[in-house]
């Protein structure tokens, strides 16, 4: 047994199954006694999580640090235009091939950072709650429950017989991302609105 066999299965299963079962009476078990269906619960553990993941996103200011990479990359690349006066078109050369080069090392590192942020953000929350509801609810249960493998049950049984848990996660998790894009344009358009108006009076 390697010390890496060690601490997975003397701590990272004990941790994790201790972590699940915690988020269990939490969260789920209160739903049940609430009356609400598995769909229901899992519908509304998406939305949590896609809570958790703006929130996330928030703390990590990555809206911001686009923003700020974007007006960067902007400055940069209208600097070019000073290359121009430059008589010595040896020279100019140069000059775009350095500028160039140096705003694509600036742009990979931001495709780097943000497939990280995006990694952070959004794909650990939805892998760890995905495992989790998959504990919770394992496609034994679901059959011996509903007789079938699917939260929600639904009459086109040969078309779309049924929602997985998957799918129901996902149904609360697309929604809460959706709503909140949906509310941050209508904030934006209103702020830009303001910013109109108090033209038109000056």
């Amino acid at each position: 047994m390697t010390v890496l066999d060690w601490l997975f299965g003397a701590i990272c299963i004990p941790l994790f199954s201790w972590l699940a079962g915690a988020l269990q009476a939490v969260i789920l078990e209160p739903l049940a006694l609430a009356g609400a269906p598995v769909g229901l619960r899992v519908v509304l553990v998406g939305g949590l999580v896609g809570l958790a993941s703006l929130a996330i996103k928030r703390l990590l200011r990555v809206d911001e640090k686009e923003r700020l990479f974007q007006q960067e990359f902007a400055t940069r690349r209208g600097e070019q235009a000073d290359f121009g006066l430059v008589k010595d078109w040896k020279l100019q050369q140069v000059l775009y091939k350095a500028s160039d080069q140096e705003l694509d090392e600036m742009y990979n590192e931001f495709i780097a950072k943000k497939f990280a942020y995006f990694g952070m953000t959004y794909l650990v929350p939805i892998f760890l709650a995905l495992y989790w509801l998959d504990w919770a609810y394992p496609r034994e249960y679901l059959i011996a429950r509903f007789g079938s493998p699917f939260a929600v049950q639904l009459p086109w049984k040969d078309f779309l017989p049924g929602l997985s848990v998957p799918a129901c996660f996902f149904v609360g998790f697309l929604g809460v991302i959706f709503l909140s894009r949906r509310l941050g344009k209508g904030h934006g358009s209103k702020a830009m609105l303001g910013k109109v108006k108090e033209g038109v009076e000056l």
